[in-house]
C-alpha cells in the first residue's frame, strides 16, 4: 500500500473545489435553512445572479425558498409509486400555466417599453445602479428555475421602465402601475401554491399511513408533508412581507388568482 502525495497544482485544485462547497453550502443554507439542508439529499443546480431592482432583490429574498420547497415536494411524491399520478400532472401543468401567465405578461410590457425607447432613440445603458445584489441560488426544481427567470426578467422590465421615465418618455404613474399588475401576478403563484399544498398533502398523507400499515417509515415522504403542512401559514406570513415590499394591500386567495387570470388572458390576446 503506497500514500500519495498530491501535487502543488492538485492541491490547489482540491483546495478551490473545497472552496466552492463551502460557498454553496452556506447559499444553501441561507436559502432554506439549516433544518431543510440536513435533510435535503437530491442534486441542486447553483446559479449566480444579480439584481438591480431593490424591490425585485427583496421579493426574491421573500418568495423564493417558499415557492420551491413546496415545488420540490412534487418530486418526492413522484418516486412514491401509490401516489396518485393524475393528481402530480394536473398539479405540475396547472404550475405551468399559472408561470406561463406570469411570462406572458412580462413579455408584453417589456415590448411595449421596448418600443417607446426604440421610436425615441434611447436606451437603458445611461440607466445605473449604485449597487448589485449578488445571489448564488440554489435551484431544485424545474419550475423554480423559472420562477426564478421571471424575477429577472422582472428586474430587467424594472429598470427598462426607471429609464423611460427618468428621460421623460413614461409617466411615473403608468409605470407605478405596471410594477404594481406585475409583482401581484408573482404574488398570485404564490397563493397557488398555499391552495395546492392542501391537495397534495391530503394524498401524500393517505400515501404514508398506507406505507405505516406495511411497517414502512419514510422520512423524506414526511418531511415533504411537513413543509406542505406549514405552507398555509408560511404563505399568509410571505404575502404580507409582500405588501411591505412593494406597498399593494394583502389581497385573499381568490382575488388574486382572479387578477392573475385575468392579466395572463389580456397579454395572450395581445
Amino acid at each position: 500500500m503506497t500514500t500519495e502525495t498530491l501535487t502543488p497544482s492538485l492541491a490547489d485544485e482540491a483546495a478551490k473545489r473545497e472552496v466552492v462547497r463551502a460557498e454553496r453550502n452556506a447559499a444553501f443554507e441561507k436559502c432554506f435553512g439549516g433544518n431543510y439542508m440536513e435533510r435535503f439529499t437530491d442534486p441542486i443546480h447553483f446559479l449566480s445572479v444579480g439584481f438591480l431592482n431593490y424591490r425585485i432583490h427583496k421579493f426574491y429574498e421573500n418568495n423564493y425558498a417558499f415557492m420551491s420547497k413546496n415545488l420540490f415536494s412534487e418530486y418526492v411524491y413522484r418516486r412514491r409509486a401509490k401516489y396518485n399520478r393524475d393528481l402530480l400532472v394536473r398539479y405540475f401543468d396547472l404550475m405551468a400555466k399559472k408561470l406561463g401567465g406570469v411570462s406572458a405578461i412580462l413579455t408584453k410590457y417589456h415590448g411595449q417599453v421596448d418600443h417607446v425607447l426604440k421610436v425615441n432613440n434611447q436606451t437603458d445603458d445611461e440607466i445605473g445602479y449604485l449597487r448589485e445584489y449578488k445571489e448564488l441560488v440554489p435551484v431544485i426544481h424545474a419550475q423554480a428555475r423559472q420562477y426564478l427567470d421571471l424575477l429577472l426578467s422582472a428586474d430587467q422590465l424594472f429598470m427598462k421602465l426607471a429609464a423611460g421615465v427618468l428621460s421623460g418618455l413614461i409617466d411615473s404613474n403608468e409605470k407605478t402601475e405596471i410594477e404594481r399588475k406585475v409583482i401581484l401576478s408573482f404574488r398570485a403563484i404564490g397563493n397557488t401554491v398555499r391552495n395546492e399544498a392542501i391537495t397534495l398533502r391530503k394524498e401524500a398523507t393517505r400515501v404514508r399511513n398506507e406505507m405505516q400499515s406495511e411497517g414502512i417509515h419514510d422520512e423524506e415522504l414526511d418531511s415533504a408533508i411537513d413543509t406542505q403542512t406549514r405552507a398555509a401559514a408560511e404563505g399568509a406570513v410571505v404575502e404580507k412581507n409582500n405588501a411591505k415590499i412593494d406597498g399593494v394591500a394583502f389581497t385573499d386567495t381568490p382575488a388574486m388568482n382572479e387578477f392573475a387570470q385575468e392579466q395572463a388572458a389580456e397579454a395572450t390576446a395581445a
